[in-house]
C-alpha cells in the first residue's frame, strides 16, 4: 500500500525541521481587513458557536517518531500568518489581528478518542484561539496519532 501524500509531506517536514530557521514575526497592523470568506465565517460563528466550521483528521503513525522534530515542524507551520489570525470585533465591525501560534501538544493517549474529539470538534473562540491546533498522541511504543485541526477561516480563501 502506498504511503499517502500527506504522510510523506509530514515525514519530510519533520525530517527537515532541524534545518528550519525559527520563524520571525513581522510587525502587522493592529486591524487587518477580513476577506469575504472570513466575514462569512465570522457571521456563521456569531450565529452558531457549534463546531460546524472545524476541519480535522487523525493520522496514525507507525514506527519510530522523532517527537522534537514533529513539534518543531508543527511550530514552523503554525507560525504562518493565516494560522495565527484571530477575528475580533468592536464598534467598527469585525477585523483580523495576529496572535501567537499554537503549539503541538504531546501526550500519552490514555483517552485517545476524547483527545481526538478535543482537537477536531471543540469550538474555536475566533477572537482568542489560534485557528490551527494539534496533538501528537502516543498510543504504544511504536504507534502514534497525529491530530491536526483547523477552523475554516485559516484554510479557506486568501487572507489579506
Amino acid at each position: 500500500m502506498a504511503t499517502p501524500p500527506a504522510i510523506r509531506l509530514a515525514s519530510s517536514a519533520a525530517a527537515h525541521a532541524a534545518a528550519l530557521a525559527p520563524a520571525a514575526f513581522v510587525a502587522s497592523p493592529a486591524r487587518i481587513p477580513l476577506t469575504t470568506i472570513e466575514r462569512r465565517f465570522w457571521l456563521l460563528h456569531r450565529l452558531c458557536v457549534a463546531p460546524v466550521a472545524n476541519i480535522g483528521r487523525a493520522l496514525t503513525l507507525r514506527g519510530p517518531v522523532n517527537v522534537d522534530a514533529w513539534v518543531r515542524a508543527f511550530a514552523a507551520v503554525a507560525a504562518a500568518p493565516s494560522l495565527r489570525r484571530r477575528i475580533d470585533e468592536d464598534d467598527d465591525g469585525p477585523f483580523g489581528h495576529l496572535g501567537s501560534p499554537a503549539a503541538l501538544a504531546v501526550a500519552a493517549a490514555a483517552a485517545a478518542a476524547a483527545a481526538v474529539v478535543a482537537v477536531v470538534s471543540a469550538p474555536y473562540d475566533l477572537a482568542r484561539d489560534a485557528p490551527f491546533r494539534g496533538r501528537l498522541l502516543r498510543l504504544a511504543a511504536d504507534e502514534w496519532r497525529l491530530v491536526p485541526g483547523a477552523h475554516h477561516t485559516a484554510l479557506d480563501g486568501w487572507p489579506a
